[in-house]
């Protein structure tokens, strides 16, 4: 461009002629134009640069994946390639291809977990409850309860049990019994090993002189016979051992009351044995039922308050303070250790009996004893002769404990037990009250009174004495063994529930009716409290002294029993009804049939007739 100044040319972008320095006038407009004309080209250039950056990226993930997939593809099918390749070199036949057959592996059987239950078979179970029965006669043998005193399979248990093997004649000799007491030594030494894990037998009364075993000649007595041992449960411990529970139920020779014993023991595996291919390793429990053994326990309780009188000032059981409960407990129980026969005390706690009826316990066994049995000791208040305590023994008098009924055992804990039930007191053959109990027990092995020691007395309540306003009449079919008959009168058994003392049930043999029987029965099951029961015939205070009463009566239902007296009956004859004696059982049983007989009978002044005016079952 041109200077308007002096007319030489400038560059088109000065600002000043270099020529005449005069300013030089730009035309705006066009400035803009060319600017305008100058920005579409540089978008332009952006986007096809951007264009070139996306065709770049786009194609090296191509060659990427390209790559990727050529390794993916040499990686399955090179591999592929070279197993075929094997299979085809170790068949020898590379124009064939053949799969390789791939076999399954037998499964294998999981490891045995134990415990667990298991069924033995006929035979195995036959010989094993003959080797029970066994055990039972070893335990019956003697004063009984040998178990209950000493399970340790030693020598001395070894000694008993060749005894009764040879005395029950047990074919373990070559399938013989032993003749005359003798037998080689080796075959008892086997056998014992055999059979209960313990091959030495010296006692007294055993000998062995060149190879053979001498036993002097004995009857093996106890006061208890048994019925066949029943297996319950079987469990496999181990590979080797099993656990065998189960009862046998013991028959007494003699006076004693029956009972069962529940058995828990440990066999091993031994193919020598005769016993079904076992041999005894462990009695871990051979006691009477813990019902039985609660009942006893629970007994001495009562036996405590009972004597309280004289022994703690007339308290009430919960009323007892350490020391008199520790020697009210211990005095008791060494009383009924020596007149069961059982000795479970006497030998456990080496307790020596004197020639004057005392029984002498040291210190430390009394403590023992009682921390085992009732969980405290107190000896401030104990008599004592030669350092040791002392307690009396001998009989239990007229009066005391009738009966112990257990209504219901529970655990409450894995150690702990609650009893509930009633017991009765009797004096001179007559009920006198009845005490509702609960108590809680604690698991303790060194307890004798089935592994359980005395936590706490929960309850001790007298029962309230029932009346006709406090008892509900159960109905009943009822029936007798004979009835009266003379023409006129109705003696029969619907007389002993009309509520009316002009008329009377009487029996109908000769002479008083000692043994004759009521029956009460029901098609269906009831529950009853007790006997309610007035006895003679109240028409008139005349008749009845001229006709005779029970003086004792028998009632049975089930596998219950009671016992009632009347020798101190007193009647009221002005109010009949008034003299009706409750005979409360301590407990509600379920019945369908219950019978009273008349075990003892008074004859009348006239008449050897026994009347009873009314009798009737009752729930409270």
């Amino acid at each position: 461009m041109k200077c308007e100044k002096c007319g030489k040319e400038i560059n088109d972008k000065a600002k000043f002629c270099r020529h005449c320095g005069s300013p030089v006038k730009h035309n705006e407009a066009e400035e803009q134009k060319k600017e305008n004309d100058f920005e579409p080209y540089k978008s332009a250039s952006k986007d096809v640069n951007k264009k070139k950056r996306i065709t770049w990226t786009c194609s090296v993930v191509i060659i990427v994946l390209f790559i990727i997939g050529a390794l993916v593809f040499y990686v399955k099918n090179g591999n592929n390639q070279d197993i075929k390749k094997i299979e085809q070199t170790e068949n020898e036949k590379p124009e064939k291809i053949v799969e390789k057959k791939v076999e399954k592996e037998p499964k294998k059987e999981p490891e045995a977990v134990y415990p667990k239950d298991i069924t033995l078979n006929s035979e195995v179970q036959n010989k094993v409850t003959e080797l029970l029965d066994l055990l039972s006669k070893v335990d019956a043998s003697g004063n009984g309860h040998n178990f209950a005193i000493n399970r340790t399979i030693d020598n001395e248990f070894a000694c008993r049990f060749l005894l009764n093997s040879m005395w029950f004649k047990v074919p373990f000799a070559d399938g013989q019994a032993a003749d005359d007491w003798s037998i080689p030594e080796d075959i008892v030494r086997q056998y014992l090993s055999t059979s209960i894990g313990v091959s030495d037998c010296t006692s007294e009364g055993i000998s062995i002189s060149d190879g053979m075993l001498f036993v002097e000649p004995v009857q093996v007595s106890g006061i208890y016979g048994n019925d066949t041992p029943q297996i319950i449960k079987v469990t496999q411990l181990s590979d080797t051992d099993i656990q065998v529970l189960g009862s046998v139920n013991y028959t007494p020779e003699f006076q004693d009351e029956p009972y069962t014993a529940e058995f828990d023991v440990t066999l091993t595996a031994n193919p020598d044995s005769m016993w079904g291919g076992y041999t005894l390793k462990s009695i871990n429990k051979w006691d009477e039922t813990l019902e039985v053994q609660m009942k006893k326990f629970i007994e001495i309780l009562g036996y405590c308050e009972n004597a309280s009188s004289w022994m703690a000032d007339g308290k009430s059981l919960p009323e007892f303070n350490s020391a008199e409960f520790s020697k009210a407990f211990l005095w008791w129980a060494a009383k009924f250790d020596q007149i069961n026969n059982h000795n479970e005390m006497e030998k456990k706690y080496a307790c020596t009996v004197t020639d004057d009826g005392y029984c002498l316990i040291t210190e430390e066994n009394a403590e023992k004893f009682l921390m085992s049995s009732i969980g405290q000791y107190d000896n401030s208040t104990m008599d004592y002769r030669d350092d040791k305590i002392m307690s009396l023994l001998g009989n239990v008098g007229s009066s005391g404990v009738e009966k112990v009924n257990i209504a219901e055992i529970t655990n409450t804990s894995d150690t702990d037990i609650k009893i509930d039930g009633s017991l009765a007191f009797h004096s001179e053959g007559r009920i006198t009250r009845i005490v509702y109990f609960s108590i809680t027990m604690n698991e303790n092995p060194e307890s004798i009174w089935s592994g359980y020691t005395l936590k706490s007395i929960d309850k001790w309540e007298e029962a309230s004495k029932s009346t006709l306003e406090t008892v509900s009449k159960q109905e009943f079919n009822i029936s007798s063994s004979s009835t009266l008959q003379q023409s006129g009168y109705d003696y029969s058994v619907a007389s002993l529930v009309d509520g009316d003392t002009q008329t009377c049930w009487a029996e109908g043999i000769s002479g008083a009716g000692k043994g004759e029987r009521v029956i009460f029965s029901s098609d269906e099951t009831k529950t009853v409290s007790g006997l309610a029961i007035l006895p003679g015939y109240f028409k008139s205070e005349d008749l009845f002294y001229k006709n005779g009463m029970p003086s004792e009566i028998k009632i049975i239902c089930g596998d219950k029993s009671w016992t009632w007296n009347f020798y101190d009956f007193q009647p009221n004859f002005s109010s009949p009804m008034d003299s009706m004696v409750f005979i409360d059982f301590g407990e509600d049983v379920d019945m369908n049939e219950c019978t009273v007989t008349l075990s003892d009978c008074k004859s009348g002044n006239k008449y050897d007739d026994i009347c009873i005016t009314e009798m009737f079952l009752y729930k409270k």
